[in-house]
């Protein structure tokens, strides 16, 4: 649950929010102001990858 969350929720929700402030922000949209857009999807990725890995370490560390 919590890799589907990380993995794929979160990611979609934060690129829509980004897409709706560009194009707020800018009157003309070109390529650059959407790059970094595409490189949420790894970052949020690596995130939820150490999170899942420290709490099976955490899980792990109890039982």
């Amino acid at each position: 649950m919590i890799g589907i969350f990380f993995l794929i929720i979160v990611p979609v929700l934060s690129i829509q929010i980004e897409l709706n402030n560009v194009h707020h922000q800018f009157k003309i949209i070109d390529s650059f102001n959407l790059l970094y857009v595409i490189f949420k999807f790894p970052v949020w990725w690596m995130i939820g990858i150490v999170n899942i890995y420290l709490i099976k370490i955490k899980v792990k560390k109890y039982i």
